[in-house]
């Protein structure tokens, strides 16, 4: 698979900078930022996550949907470049400690940035890799990804909170970074959603049967 394969790992594991990467800094980092930095009740964030989450779980078979019809890439580009355009305005709707902007910051950055990204990326995955490596493939590229992104990001975005002395912009700056390069990876990965997994699969089943009957043809 690493042989053979290895512009596929590289895109697997860079359409998870938006989806993997930025993820963690909505959902984990976010509750360290509004109780340590903002001085809020950690019950503010952890009510914004949850409501975020759940409009999050019934936006994604939507996009996931709505990629069967137009594609992968337009849907995830589309979620990637709104979570970086959004990443400002993100900031300074928290900054304002208003619950309820903080509520709405989330749920917008969540269904519209993050529900894009993740609802195509199983169907990609598979359409990605053909079937003799489809699952190793699969399973490195996605969990390389959550291993780098989902164990460093957090830690990353509280020392470039520490660096700027508390600015928000080098947490705007860092969630866009991580957002366009998913949208890049994406840009140069082949369009897959018209790929026939059935034709393919049936073609390596023919290719199986010709090298058995040329393994046990006599000569």
């Amino acid at each position: 698979m690493v042989r053979k394969h290895p512009k596929e790992v590289l895109i697997a594991i860079g359409a998870r900078f938006a989806e993997g990467g930025n993820y963690y800094i909505f959902t984990v980092f976010i509750l360290t930022y509004l109780s340590e930095q903002l001085d809020l009740s950690r019950q503010v964030g952890l009510t914004g996550v949850m409501i975020a989450a759940a409009v999050d779980i019934a936006v994604i078979p939507l996009w996931g949907a709505l990629s069967d019809r137009v594609g992968r890439r337009p849907v995830f580009i589309g979620g990637a470049l709104f979570m970086a355009a959004f990443a400002g305005p993100f900031f300074l709707m928290v900054d304002t400690r208003s619950p309820v902007l903080i509520c709405l910051a989330l749920v917008l950055m969540m269904a519209l940035g993050h529900g894009a990204v993740f609802g195509p990326l199983a169907a990609f995955y598979a359409e990605l890799f053909p079937a003799r490596v489809r699952y190793s493939g699969v399973s490195v590229g996605y969990q390389a990804g959550s291993v780098v992104l989902g164990g460093f990001t957090p830690m990353l975005a509280t020392s470039v909170v520490l660096w700027s002395g508390g600015a928000s912009w080098s947490l705007m700056a860092l969630v866009a970074a991580g957002a366009l390069i998913a949208a890049a990876t994406m840009a140069v990965a082949p369009e897959t959603f018209r790929r026939s997994l059935d034709a393919e699969a049936g073609a390596a089943a023919r290719d199986g049967a010709v090298s058995r009957e040329a393994v046990t043809t006599p000569t």
